[in-house]
């Protein structure tokens, strides 16, 4: 078999199930290699991985990446079960990395999200099967030692107690061959690559146990250990089938967002409006597309004919279909339910909101919040400093106590499986996986490390008024024209100045257009835009721009957009109004109730912002901002001492929305706001963002109560069990207790989220 032309894949015998039976030499043949090649003139590459059980194997797994030569930048997501790697020089290699994380005991190959379905299930199936195996094994162990307890209290034959005690190792044996063999392949390939793991001291621990049962059964005396054994196990690997199930839930929503754009669409032949099946990644901005009813729309675009029902429920989270006519815009991935439509394509590929979201989310998730990235350096040193104390406790009770194997040894065994750091590295991810999760099915999508810390923060929230608290489906108010000039001609002119523009107001001035042709148009972000209509230079935007570019004395009274003309003077004033959007009342009331001040930094003109201002009691604004007026209140604010949330849709926001401590823009709005924000609301009820700051400060406030509980039972349980306080099968019971209530925290996160 053969992959690209020339490139041999190697024998079944000799390859990693991670690789999907690909060797690892194809990835670096040209055809293969640009395709999983990206960003920063193509050295990114993701990769999935195999074999990570814990934070500490993450952490593993990304030393072992950052010192190799090939590779520059690394960073493993444990949630994701992803590496992002910059590579260090243009013809770097992949085959040699996988190599050395094979070597490590990392599976590794280039990330396709088309396979995460298949590997998701894969995994659950395995983990299912090695827990089921465990219970059964754990429950025939725990009668083979209720046998042994029963016997010494009540009398045996000691040829049934032997019998009894060769049953338990049999079955133990079987336990760590069939359950608990991951343990022991992942310890030995980490110290093998000079790292210890939190499954290094598991393994001591468990081959400990076993080795202690087996001498006692081989000697005839001393204590055996075979529900101990048994108990841990099946806890740890139920904690850790916990925790993927959680984990599960956020790849799944990514893969079908992967999967919601469909490979083929209707496109309209301008020449003559036939309709022809082509792909949908073959499509141009400009295209017009058919989408009937029950198709999926292939491409970010505006509906210019027809009206229809959309479901959008796969990007908002929102059940309830929503009404789209002419003029309004449609995302990539919905799903037409009423009513043919066409519609003319604005953006394609990567370029999509969905395409944005998929991206951005798997390149966030190989960021780490600030107080993961504690965790993670605490547990990795913690697991050494294990190991070190289990062997000081064995010399102070063998040679300092001078006790027997038969009083030590449980103790050794109990320091070593009542300290392991499992607890401290599922505390946050698991909470940070569920909180992302919850946001995202509320059409809140997260694309910043330190996104959910950040907005739990927050004290005040700074928002634009048009096309954010207000609709971007506007209308003319008023139209004040100058001289001889009629509303048909100055609207015809804007039309023509604003038909390659993507602001609202180009929208609404898109049914005026009347075949007029505007050349040299340039826009000038947040202020407006300028062009060449019949040979006449015109300004149109913002009325203090327009002065100052045309060098017209306007006052600074009336509308604030304006037609203008050095040649001709003031042309045309135009006062636009907008529907308040949905969910802006709330909004700005349930933000005060959680004692966020609230502010309006806007563009627009004194009455129209105090207008919106009066509407929704926003007491602290500003009118006639550029977008750097808007940086400077963000950073006034934040002079303060406060954390500012800034909220916004278009491209005059972006300079606010860099400088502010969290942003959020609106899936509506421009791409390249959408880019640069932390957040991006896909869905058109802004009250989803007052949820969204309940969600993150629950979300910190559990990864607070998890890392305390780990803490406070490690100073509690490993100073018991060095003392000898606690057997083997309490100290199992105990951390894989420990486990799971910082699982299980964070699962009550997520029911509570689901019920709301």
């Amino acid at each position: 078999m053969t992959l690209g032309e020339g490139v041999c894949v190697a024998p079944r015998s000799a390859r990693k199930t991670w690789t999907k039976d690909v060797d690892a030499a194809a990835f670096d043949h040209p055809r293969v290699r640009t395709g999983f090649l990206g960003g920063r003139e193509n050295l990114e590459l993701t990769l999935g991985l195999g074999g990570l059980s814990c934070a500490a194997c993450a952490a593993t797994a990304e030393r072992t990446l950052r010192e190799m030569e090939q590779v520059k930048r690394a960073e493993v997501n444990f949630a994701r079960r992803l590496a992002h790697v910059e590579l260090a020089y243009p013809d770097a290699r992949i085959e040699p990395i996988l190599r050395q994380l094979a070597a490590a005991g990392y599976e590794a190959a280039p990330y396709n999200p088309t396979s995460v379905d298949a590997d998701l299930e894969q995994e659950r199936r395995e983990r299912l099967k090695a827990l089921g195996i465990a219970a059964l094994l754990a429950m025939q162990l725990m009668a083979v030692a209720g046998a042994l307890y029963a016997g010494e209290r009540y009398g045996m034959d000691p040829r049934f107690s032997t019998l009894f005690k060769w049953v338990g190792v049999a079955f133990s044996l079987a336990l760590l061959t069939l359950s608990g063999r991951e343990f022991f392949v992942k310890a030995y390939l980490n110290l093998r690559s000079g790292r210890v793991g939190m499954d290094v001291p598991i393994s001591v621990a468990l081959a400990v146990a076993f080795a202690g049962s087996l001498h006692a059964t081989t000697v005839g005396s001393g204590a055996v250990y075979f529900d101990s054994m048994g108990m841990f196990v099946v806890l740890l690997l139920l904690a850790r089938f916990m925790e993927f199930s959680t984990r599960r839930r956020g790849l799944e929503r990514i893969r079908a967002l992967t999967q919601s754009v469909p490979l083929t669409t209707l496109r309209i032949r301008s020449a003559d409006g036939t309709v022809e099946s082509v792909l949908a990644a073959d499509l141009v901005v400009g295209d017009r597309v058919l989408v009937r009813v029950a198709d999926t729309v292939p491409a970010d675009g505006v509906i210019v004919s027809g009206a229809t029902q959309m479901s959008e429920s796969l990007l908002t989270g929102e059940s309830a279909p929503v009404r789209r006519g002419v003029g309004e815009r449609v995302l990539a991935g919905s799903l037409n339910a009423d009513q043919p439509i066409e519609v003319v394509v604005e953006a394609v590929g990567s370029s999509t909101v969905v395409a944005k979201i998929v991206n951005d989310a798997d390149a966030a998730s190989a960021e780490k919040p600030r107080i993961t990235q504690l965790a993670d350096k605490v547990a990795a040193g913690f697991c050494v400093g294990v190991l070190v104390l289990a062997v000081g406790v064995a010399i102070f009770w063998a040679a300092i106590a001078s006790v027997p194997a038969s009083v030590w040894l449980p103790i050794v065994v109990s320091v070593l499986i009542v300290s392991c750091p499992c607890a401290l590295s599922l505390a946050t991810p698991t909470v940070v996986t569920v909180c992302l999760n919850a946001l995202s099915e509320r059409g809140l999508y997260a694309f910043r490390a330190n996104t959910v810390e950040r907005l739990a923060d927050t004290t005040h929230a700074v928002f634009d008024k048009t096309g954010t608290l207000t609709t971007d489906r506007l209308a003319l108010t008023r139209l004040s024209c100058s001289g001889s000039y009629r509303a048909s001609d100055v609207l015809s002119v804007a039309a023509a100045l604003e038909a390659g523009s993507n602001h609202p107001i180009a929208h609404f001035l898109r049914a005026y257009a009347d075949g007029c042709i505007a050349a040299d148009n340039t826009e000038v972000h947040g202020s407006g835009v300028t062009g060449r209509v019949q040979g006449r230079q015109y300004w149109f935007g913002r009325r203090q721009w327009v002065s100052e570019a045309t060098g017209l004395a306007l006052s600074d009274d009336g509308p604030s957009t304006v037609l203008g003309s050095a040649a001709e003077g003031l042309l045309a004033e135009f006062e636009f109004s907008s529907d308040m959007r949905c969910g802006a009342h709330e909004l700005i009331d349930q933000l005060k109730s959680l004692n966020i001040a609230v502010s309006m930094a806007s563009g627009d003109s004194r009455e129209a912002v105090e207008r919106v201002a009066r509407d929704l009691d926003i007491v602290a604004y500003s009118t006639g901002d550029s977008p750097g007026q808007k940086l400077e209140d963000i950073r006034a604010l934040q002079a303060t001492g406060a954390r500012v949330m800034m909220v916004g849709d278009g491209i005059n926001d972006m300079p606010g929305i860099g400088g502010a401590d969290v942003s959020v823009a609106l899936g509506a709005g421009s791409i390249l706001t959408q880019r640069q924000a932390d957040l991006v609301l896909a869905n058109e009820d802004l009250s989803t963002l007052s949820a969204g700051v309940r969600i993150a400060r629950n979300a910190k406030t559990a990864i607070k109560q998890n890392l305390a509980w780990a803490v406070v039972y490690n100073l509690m349980a490993i100073p018991a069990a060095a003392a000898g306080y606690v057997s083997p099968l309490a100290a199992g019971i105990g951390m894989s207790l420990s486990s799971m209530i910082v699982v299980g925290n964070a699962y009550r996160l997520a029911g509570a989220y689901r019920a709301r």
